[in-house]
């Protein structure tokens, strides 16, 4: 029966390029020499244990596999170094999430072993209790936002208003008149409902989208071009002009305001939501490593003008920290790993803050950008 002892097994970095893995094996005991393995390596990224959820298909829910490498290899006493190329994944224990690296042996007679080596990542830069800000408190004079807005933007929100309330008027008196509460229940088997408490729902729903249509609008005072930061994806070691990385027209002037440009890496997986009526698989996040890129103060810029005019044109913009802090973009699936995630975002002490994201899911980072050899 094969034992993990019978095997010397490590997983580690190339020293001149960090960014590529090498997994050395080799037979500890006499019976492995000269024997054919197959060879497997899995990373694994789960939910913590405490966190597990769901009963159906509980594994596949609460956890990612990738495997990166399979092969067969004829074992020695000496060490077999195979060269696994450019690999992001390293070992990870966070909030939510931990990674850690599986290998799989299996002999021609069907004997079989995993081993959980280890996979650390050794950089001193790479602090996950980073305690920058990710998103400052947002400060919002409501009324002040409001009055600022467009007329016409006003005129809107009043109208959509007048309706909602309209409407929820019309179904409080109906509800009444007919006195719905002595209707008798709607069952389906064991779901019974009554319908006066869909129509006092109905009355809450509604009435409360009186508030946030005004909620809503306080944002309009700048429209943002999001397709401008989304097709931008930056690179260590360049510098780049704030005013072709955002875009978009405001609508008021506006005074007092300023940009900030974040980034942070996230703990990505999957929880069960069961704040409906059904259970449904949701994604979910956890920021973590936040840092500061880029800060300043913007000019006054006038009502209906666009930004690229008024923004300075010589603020240079690089993103080497989120390079040389960020631990790299180690996705074992879509639903579980670690993500790059970096925002520009516009502050004021009296506006609803606004802000594009760029969610690094949707790029493929190389680990070699954020996985640099130290210089000698």
């Amino acid at each position: 029966m094969a034992q993990p002892s019978d095997f010397q097994v490590s997983l580690q970095r190339n020293p001149a390029h960090p960014a590529r893995l090498v997994l050395s094996i080799a037979a500890n005991t006499p019976e492995w020499v000269d024997q054919e393995i197959n060879l497997s390596l899995t990373i694994v990224t789960q939910r913590l244990a405490s966190k597990w959820e769901g009963i159906l298909n509980r594994q596949s829910r609460n956890q990612g596999r990738k495997t990166i490498y399979k092969g067969v290899q004829r074992l020695s006493n000496d060490p077999i170094k195979i060269d696994l190329g450019e690999q992001p994944f390293f070992d990870f224990k966070g909030v939510e999430i931990e990674s850690f690296s599986e290998i799989t042996i299996k002999s021609a007679s069907g004997q079989s072993v995993v081993l959980k080596p280890a996979n650390p990542l050794v950089d001193d830069k790479k602090n996950s209790q980073s305690t920058a800000t990710l998103a400052q408190h947002d400060s919002v004079s409501a009324s002040k936002n409001f009055n600022l807005l467009p007329l016409s933007t006003r005129l809107k929100v009043y109208a959509a208003q007048a309706c909602l309330v309209a409407i929820t008027l019309a179904i409080t008196i109906y509800g009444i008149q007919e006195k719905i509460w002595t209707w008798e229940s709607s069952c389906s088997g064991s779901n019974c409902t009554h319908p006066a408490l869909i129509w006092l729902v109905a009355i809450g729903l509604i009435s409360s989208g009186v508030y946030w249509v005004r909620r809503f609008s306080l944002g309009t005072y700048i429209k943002l071009n999001h397709g401008t930061t989304y097709d931008f994806t930056p690179e260590p070691n360049k510098q780049y002009f704030l005013h072709n990385l955002l875009a978009g027209k405001s609508l008021i002037e506006l005074s007092g305001a300023k940009v900030r440009i974040v980034c942070c890496n996230r703990e990505r997986f999957q929880y069960l939501d069961t704040s409906g009526k059904y259970s449904n698989w949701t994604d979910g996040f956890w920021d973590f490593n936040a840092h500061l890129l880029f800060e300043s103060s913007l000019p006054t810029i006038p009502a209906g003008a666009a930004l690229k005019n008024h923004l300075p044109k010589n603020d240079l913009v690089s993103f080497d920290k989120m390079f040389e802090m960020l631990f790299p973009q180690a996705m074992v699936t879509e639903k579980y790993g670690i993500s790059v995630y970096w925002a520009i975002q516009i502050i004021h002490d009296e506006l609803v803050d606004r802000e594009i994201t760029v969610p690094g899911i949707r790029r493929n980072w190389s680990a070699a950008d954020f996985l640099v050899a130290p210089k000698e």
